[in-house]
């Protein structure tokens, strides 16, 4: 790769770190979603959000076990496809709030 001119090391440290990091932010958003849906479901009148967020903490734990796992572009796809239901369905628990 040196003798090409590639420099692929920091792409490969880049690549490891933001897994790392998507990893760490998923994992705080999979417990703020649980610690809500929780709440939502025992302490509060709106018991379908608690049911719309606990299915959102599943998909983000979902998403961040693929993310972490993710190596080639089929991989890519399937996370792109979990955000986009994550991302209706924090839509449908801010219309059912």
């Amino acid at each position: 790769d040196r003798a090409a001119g590639l420099r692929t090391l920091p792409v490969v440290r880049g690549l490891a770190f933001a897994k790392r990091l998507s990893l760490v932010l998923l994992a705080l958003l999979g417990l703020a979603l649980a610690v809500v849906a929780l709440w939502c479901l025992l302490f509060a009148e709106a018991w379908l959000t608690g049911v719309i967020v606990l299915a959102l903490t599943v998909q983000t734990w979902r998403a961040g076990r693929l993310l972490w796992r993710a190596a080639d572009r089929e991989e890519f796809g399937q996370v792109s496809r979990r955000m986009k239901q994550i991302m209706v369905g924090g839509l449908l628990a801010f219309l059912a709030f």
